[in-house]
């Protein structure tokens, strides 16, 4: 029997990986993770200032608290015009039911407006969506960041895979679960894999098929 063994170099990467950017504008005041912190799920990672944006929830607060004082007017109108029986005409009843109706409506629209408010809030805090590790750091307290900036990456390290390139002329010859053996850079033992993932077309500018090797036992 002949083994033909085809020998590439790839880079360790998680299978999971989320780059993190804060979904809001402004200035970053509080990091709370290093390089190779480990953190849970909904972890807060940085603030960014919300000076205005806190501004804005106490305006809709205030909105909300006006809204439920005139509700609580306008019920109080129509029980007086409700106990008064046949003393008070059938048009001024209606009237005040409806100011009550118009009130109850304004107290909606109010709550409405505090929870778009608190939710828009809860944006000047970055958590971590997954589990993982912080593997690269890029922002600085003190910057201005938003959407466009990476803050850090953060990965599970828990599932890995080795990722490489394979030339296009073995394009037609690389599938998956093929077996793989592995060798760690400054280490001597192998470890068995296998072929996880293949692309389905050459990069055109490296001449490169992208694959992936997963281990078969944990790393």
């Amino acid at each position: 029997p002949v083994t033909r063994v085809l020998a590439v170099n790839g880079r360790i990467a998680a299978v999971d990986s989320v780059e993190i950017r804060p979904v809001v504008t402004g200035r970053l005041i509080t990091l709370a993770v290093d390089e190779g912190d480990v953190v849970t799920v909904d972890q807060v990672l940085a603030r960014v200032d919300a000076e205005a944006q806190n501004t804005i929830v106490r305006q809709a607060l205030a909105g909300l608290d006006a809204a439920l004082i005139g509700q609580q007017q306008a019920q109080e109108v129509y029980d007086r015009a409700l106990s008064l029986g046949p003393n008070i005409t059938r048009t001024e009843l209606e009237s005040n039911a409806h100011a009550v109706e118009i009130a109850a409506q304004e107290v909606a629209i109010q709550t409405a407006a505090l929870d778009q408010a608190r939710v828009a809030l809860a944006n000047y805090t970055v958590r971590a969506p997954i589990a993982g590790t912080v593997l690269v750091l890029d922002a600085e307290v003190g910057q201005l960041t938003g959407p466009t900036t990476a803050l850090m990456t953060l990965a599970d390290l828990t599932d890995l895979v080795v990722e490489a390139d394979v030339d296009e002329a073995y394009a037609t010859q690389i599938a998956r679960n093929q077996p793989a053996v592995l060798q760690l850079a400054g280490e001597t033992v192998k470890r068995d894999g296998h072929v996880g993932f293949v692309s389905a077309r050459v990069d055109a500018a490296t001449g490169g098929l992208a694959v992936k090797i997963a281990f078969d036992a944990p790393v």
